[in-house]
């Protein structure tokens, strides 16, 4: 069940690799889209947080990967091994 997934206080990771170029500006643009449309109620609450999430980015290369490991309390995030 998805929910009990996503619900539960165990550790998840979510590792995205990427199979294509991404510019710059059309990354900033995704992670705002996808968030907003995700959770519209929350947007404004997490705004900040995409903002921060938009400086560490640079323009995405074929092979590149973002992994975000979360846990109850916090939320890490990696661009190809490097953790921000």
């Amino acid at each position: 069940n998805a929910t009990e997934v996503i619900e539960s206080r165990y550790p998840k990771r979510i590792e995205i690799r990427y199979l294509r170029d991404v510019s710059l500006p059309d990354v900033k643009k995704a992670w705002e889209y996808q968030f907003k449309d995700s959770v519209p109620e929350n947007f404004d609450g997490i705004k900040t947080s995409i903002e921060l999430l938009n400086s560490w980015q640079a323009a995405i290369r074929e092979g590149d990967t973002h992994r975000f490991d979360i846990y109850p309390n916090e939320v890490r995030f990696a661009i190809n091994g490097e953790e921000k």
